[in-house]
């Protein structure tokens, strides 16, 4: 390697660091608001599965990782958690009777079709993977405590 290409990639490492520090000063939302109405599950075995497989994203009693706090790994994570309560949030159950059996259904094929929850959460959250029978006692549990039937 030639000198000037090892003063390049030297200038490319330093840069690379300083913008890494940099973007630490630009921390977002790890909040975890007050929970206001829970989901009454119909047994506590549910509302363990739940918990385990759900809760992060889905809750306000999201466990955030230590790695949670530096940015960019921060952005992404505080952006799923964000996403998945404004799609379904447990500790907020606010929802009318149709809008409960709809998200319930929806749960249901998420868990079914593999989608929830997701591959990238699992890569570092293995506790929350769920074997086959997990998932059907999983939707047994929400079947039972939505009064649906999918």
């Amino acid at each position: 390697m030639t000198a000037k290409r090892r003063e390049l990639v030297l200038w490319i490492v330093i840069g690379v660091l300083v913008l890494l520090a940099a973007i630490q000063f630009f921390q977002v939302d790890r909040d975890n608001p007050k929970k206001l109405a829970g989901v009454r599950w119909n047994s506590e075995e549910s509302k363990s599965l739940a918990q385990r497989a759900c809760y992060d994203c889905h809750s306000n009693e999201t466990v955030w990782p230590n790695y949670a706090c530096y940015a960019p790994i921060s952005w992404f994570i505080a952006s799923d958690v964000h996403e998945g309560r404004d799609s379904l949030n447990f500790s907020e159950w606010t929802y009318t009777r149709d809008q409960e059996a709809s998200k319930a259904i929806k749960m249901i094929e998420e868990v079914f079709d593999g989608d929830m929850p997701p591959n990238t959460y699992l890569w570092m959250h293995s506790e929350a993977r769920l074997n086959e029978s997990e998932k059907l006692d999983l939707v047994k549990g929400i079947e039972k405590t939505f009064s649906v039937k999918h």
